[in-house]
């Protein structure tokens, strides 16, 4: 599941890339942070702060709730899905038949095959 800092940076990146050249420069010095650490925001390296992320929403002329939704619709995330059935039981094998154990003549394979139906039943 997405956290608001992964939202908030995914939105935060596509706001900025589509404003021309020298937004993020012009940006970062209107909000009174280093060029560097407003990267380290848009690359999600670093937390940005609760407080620094609504300004960052209101120097782009958005609201901090859309700039959430906006991070969760360009991630594409969709809500979480109701667990999966559990897989079926196993029914139990049936009995070896008797005219297959009376074809088998040899009491040491009559043996063998009774152990080997307990061992792989179910």
């Amino acid at each position: 599941m997405m956290t608001i800092r992964d939202r908030f940076a995914i939105a935060l990146r596509y706001e900025v890339e589509r404003r021309d050249r020298g937004f993020q420069a012009r940006m970062a010095d209107a909000l009174c942070i280093p060029r560097n650490r407003l990267n380290d925001y848009l690359k999600n390296r670093i937390n940005c702060p609760e407080d620094l992320r609504e300004r960052c929403a209101a120097y782009l002329g958005m609201e901090y709730d859309e700039m959430l939704k906006k991070g969760l619709a360009l991630a594409g995330e969709n809500p979480p899905q109701p667990a999966a059935a559990p897989p079926p039981t196993p029914q139990p094998r049936p009995p070896i038949p008797a005219d297959v154990l009376e074809a088998v003549r040899d009491r040491r394979i009559q043996r063998v095959v009774r152990l080997l139906a307990r061992e792989f039943k179910g």
